[in-house]
């Protein structure tokens, strides 16, 4: 999706897949955590669930997620 598209859509579409997203990162995060042993590593993603967890909808909030989740 090209950013003036992304810009143009409407929050009711995109606030659904924000969601989905969401649960997305954590089921990737959580498995992260379970396979790994390093104590900053398993700090830092205990961090980002907790962040994750506690974002809500905004159009830039959906585009880092979107980031993250493409990056994992």
């Amino acid at each position: 999706m090209s950013k003036i598209k992304f810009l143009k859509t409407e929050d009711s579409e995109l606030e659904p897949q924000f969601e989905s997203i969401k649960d997305e990162v954590k089921s990737k995060l959580t498995s992260l955590k379970e396979s790994t042993t390093d104590t900053d590593t398993l700090n830092r993603v205990e961090e980002t669930i907790t962040k994750v967890d506690s974002e809500t909808y905004n159009k830039l909030s959906f585009f880092k997620l979107k980031g993250l989740n493409e990056s994992l």
